[in-house]
């Protein structure tokens, strides 16, 4: 069986903050399960490796599906 990845161990892949990959867990961007303890307050995010390749496939898509018009680019200089 596969170890799950934690919270920090995303963020390090991708280069950003802890923060930042929480926020995409609760835009529900990035699938997560909180394995933290029954009645417990603290969040223990646990992310599968099948969870984290479809959300790499989800952003490359979306990055990739935003055109740029030159006329935009011409007008910010």
């Amino acid at each position: 069986m596969k170890r799950c990845l934690g919270v920090i161990d995303v963020a390090q892949q991708f280069g950003v903050s802890r923060d930042t990959v929480l926020s995409w867990i609760e835009s529900e961007e990035l699938e997560a399960v909180n394995a933290a303890p029954a009645g417990s307050t603290r969040r223990f995010y646990r992310i599968s490796h099948e969870a984290l390749a479809e959300f790499q496939r989800t952003r490359r898509t979306r990055r990739q599906a935003v055109p740029v018009r030159m006329a935009d680019v011409h007008q910010f200089f």
